[in-house]
């Protein structure tokens, strides 16, 4: 089996800090480095910092494609892309959001 560097990284900073202490810069950034991403950070729908869209718009955007609209002419109204508009209606993107 092969070495888990990961791991090993991990023990090497643990002992780095328990020498050094948890606030020495060295320290930090080996942590900062080692750190998975936060999947809080990550926010569906409108918690998204870019959002510019709400679920009722998402909805509202779902029911004028059924009545007809084209993709074009709902990335006008709701000021998205085509392909987000298409993404939205395929439930590509906002999945998640029931009907």
């Amino acid at each position: 089996m092969g070495v888990n560097y990961r791991a090993l990284c991990f023990e090497l900073v643990d002992k780095l800090e328990s020498c050094s202490g948890s606030s020495e810069p060295m320290v930090l950034k080996a942590r900062e480095l080692l750190a998975l991403p936060d999947p809080s950070r990550y926010k569906r729908g409108e918690h998204n910092i870019a959002a510019i869209l709400t679920p009722e718009l998402v909805r509202k955007m779902r029911r004028l494609r059924d009545e007809g609209w084209t993709y074009r002419q709902l990335a006008s109204e709701f000021d998205v892309d085509e392909k987000h508009a298409w993404r939205i209606c395929k439930r590509v993107a906002w999945g998640w959001l029931d009907a």
